[in-house]
């Protein structure tokens, strides 16, 4: 009868197989973790970041048309300012009517703006962007309205800037307020059209339109 002897002899381990597949899906799994996290960032990116400053740098091609439109004024005669530096009743008039035609084009939208910029307060980056990119729509609109207005009262530009800044000059004697002038397309700040010391006849003209004077400032601070 044949006696079964146990086989002592060494064996070689079975091949990890299931380890080595273990790992590969470790590895597989960061990499399509670190993808999905790479998507997200970059999309994150693009929406608060890339597409706000897109939106800007398109407007801001559009700030070209102020000058297009600026030379659409009919009345380019020279002006020459009376000595006594007193507005007349009709060129207030006339002012008025250029006030109330970009206001009623563009008032409401930048009035909606400010209520914008006050509620973002400086700390959502994006929306701040967007915010500025809407502000160079509405001042490319601003602009047409106020080509159209100044047409219509048959103001030269001269003309026109002068008795708004003399306007707005008796108006800081009514409000205590200093008056500096207001910025033209460029950015600069002519003084030439302004006098020096407002009439009392200017003050005493523009007092009754204080409020709605005040009310068309933030627009003239854009260069309107």
């Amino acid at each position: 009868m044949t006696q079964l002897v146990p086989d002592n002899s060494p064996r070689n381990p079975p091949p990890p197989n299931g380890s080595s597949n273990t790992v590969v899906r470790w590895v597989v799994g960061c990499l399509i973790a670190l993808l999905v996290v790479a998507l997200i960032i970059g999309g994150l990116v693009w929406w608060f970041v890339i597409r706000p400053v897109q939106g800007i740098i398109g407007n801001i091609t559009n700030l070209s048309q102020l000058e297009e439109l600026d030379r659409q004024i009919r009345n380019t005669s020279a002006y020459t300012p009376p000595s006594s530096g007193e507005i007349s009743p009709d060129q207030l008039e006339r002012l008025l009517s250029v006030q109330r035609s970009i206001q009623t084009q563009v008032g409401g939208k930048l009035q909606q703006l400010e209520g914008k910029f006050n509620e973002v307060g400086g700390q959502d980056f994006a929306r701040a962007l967007e915010g500025f990119g809407d502000l160079f729509k509405v001042l490319v609109e601003a602009k047409k309205s106020q080509v159209d207005a100044l047409n219509a009262q048959n103001f030269s530009k001269n003309e026109y800037r002068w008795v708004r800044d003399g306007t707005f000059q008796a108006l800081s004697q009514v409000t205590g307020q200093p008056f500096t002038g207001f910025p033209d397309l460029r950015g600069e700040t002519p003084q030439i059209y302004t006098p020096s010391i407002p009439s009392s006849a200017n003050v005493e003209r523009v007092t009754p339109f204080k409020g709605e004077l005040l009310e068309s400032l933030p627009m003239h601070l854009f260069g309107l």
